[in-house]
């Protein structure tokens, strides 16, 4: 039969702070699934976006979870941006609104890229 560890071993090791890899493992870990409540409210939110004729038509995405609201996506003005965070916020009920919309008044999905992203988009990798 092999010993049992020693009490002072096992608070060494209690002590000792993780690794690098440790730490990022534990920070990347997934997401939990919304809960019904998070989901409906979550719907709610994107069915009131799709009837508002201002924003009707844009590219908002609603994520819902413990921590708050979250608005992403493109818009194609500046009303269209804050018709989308009223009504977020009008069904927020306490919980915290991030908004991370970005306005492209060409009202594409999606904005168009930098001067240095096209510069570099064909560049080739090297070995």
């Amino acid at each position: 039969m092999l010993p049992r560890p020693s009490s002072a071993s096992n608070a060494n090791a209690a002590t000792t702070p993780p690794t690098p890899e440790a730490a990022a493992l534990a920070e990347s870990k997934p997401a939990t699934p919304p809960t019904a409540a998070e989901f409906e409210l979550q719907s709610t939110i994107q069915a009131a976006i799709r009837r508002d004729p201002t924003v009707a038509a844009a590219n908002v995405n609603v994520a819902v979870s413990a921590e708050g609201i979250e608005l992403s996506g493109n818009v194609a003005s500046r009303q269209a941006h804050l018709a989308a965070s009223r009504i977020a916020k009008s069904y927020a009920g306490g919980k915290r609104v991030v908004d991370k919309i970005t306005v492209n008044p060409q009202g594409d999905a999606a904005p168009n890229p930098t001067p240095e992203k096209i510069s570099t988009a064909g560049a080739r990798l090297r070995p």
